[in-house]
């Protein structure tokens, strides 16, 4: 789940039944969590994506890495 993925990296919260927390691209308030959709959004910068996109964007994952690291947080050996 894409929640449980950005919550390793930075703190979230559930406010009027959203996720949201700080943007890690902008710093701004704004940013949240389609947790049906799996995506995520920021309404202050327009930065939005998956878990993949945010691993390799602010994690600096290459992609093989993020691919690995989204296997392992489901058990899967790749």
């Amino acid at each position: 789940k894409i929640v449980e993925v950005i919550n390793d990296f930075q703190p979230l919260k559930v406010v009027g039944g959203k996720i949201t927390g700080s943007c890690p691209f902008c710093g701004g308030d704004e940013f949240t969590i389609n947790e049906n959709k799996n995506f995520f959004h920021c309404f202050d910068c327009e930065e939005s994506g998956t878990s993949l996109s945010y691993l390799m964007h602010t994690q600096n994952f290459e992609f093989l890495t993020a691919i690995d690291y989204l296997g392992k947080k489901q058990g899967l050996m790749l």
